[in-house]
């Protein structure tokens, strides 16, 4: 509010930092040092007057938005963004890559079973501070996948008449975890191996149809659970 018994003119030095209207008005435009010159002018019965003052505009703090403070995932779950934003560039640097990856855009691929710490860095600039944020990515082992290939297994009478038969129902578990297999059910001349899930079919069986049930189990391993899976297994005897 600068007077004067003469008219004022206002001139910044930086209008970059502080620009200055016509009544003195000042508007921030960036951060840093400024100097605005107000000059009174002359009359018939007065000199001109001129006063500089100093205007010192420090960098604004920031803020990144739009992050939780945590992620759970399980392993095995499809990479995912972390969708943060702030007033300049941004940064990203995990605490453990084998669990967690993260690009330079944010996006997190998930490696493996455990907790990761991702720090978000926004850069400083001209008019903004530096600021950083950290979640973290907790990732849960994943139940492990286990497959029959072969349910059915059909045998004439006449090749079980002379011996036993032996076969694999062809189980597998994407863990790699190891198998162990327990029958539950079924006709007592059929019988299943607890270490390698083969099946005998005693010599002598009849025609028939037998159902066999089978409990399998995976042990837990790597970036997996222990896993059970009820199978039933089919017979033919004809």
């Amino acid at each position: 509010n600068a007077k004067a018994s003469t008219g004022l003119t206002y001139k910044s030095s930086d209008e970059k930092i502080v620009q200055v209207s016509s009544t003195g008005t000042v508007t921030i435009k960036g951060a840093g040092t400024a100097k605005v010159t107000i000059t009174a002018a002359a009359d018939a019965n007065r000199e001109a007057a001129s006063k500089t003052v100093t205007i010192t505009v420090a960098k604004a703090s920031q803020t990144i938005k739009g992050l939780k403070t945590t992620y759970k995932k399980t392993y095995g779950a499809k990479a995912f963004y972390l969708k943060a934003s702030a007033a300049t560039a941004l940064k990203y640097k995990s605490s453990n890559a084998k669990v967690a990856a993260v690009n330079a855009a944010g996006k997190v691929a998930i490696k493996g079973a455990g907790t990761a710490k991702i720090t978000v860095t926004a850069s400083a600039d001209k008019n903004y501070k530096a600021a950083s944020k950290t979640v973290t990515v907790s990732v849960a082992k994943a139940k492990p996948t286990i497959k029959v290939k072969t349910s059915t297994k059909t045998y004439k009478a006449a090749v079980v008449k002379k011996k036993a038969q032996i076969f694999s129902p062809g189980i597998t578990v994407n863990s790699k975890g190891t198998l162990s297999y327990k029958k539950t059910s079924g006709n007592k001349k059929i019988t299943v191996n607890k270490k390698n899930g083969k099946i005998t079919v005693a010599k002598g069986m009849k025609k028939g149809t037998y159902k066999i049930g089978i409990t399998v189990t995976a042990a837990a391993k790597g970036n997996y659970t222990k896993g059970t899976k009820k199978v039933t297994v089919t017979v033919r005897v004809k």
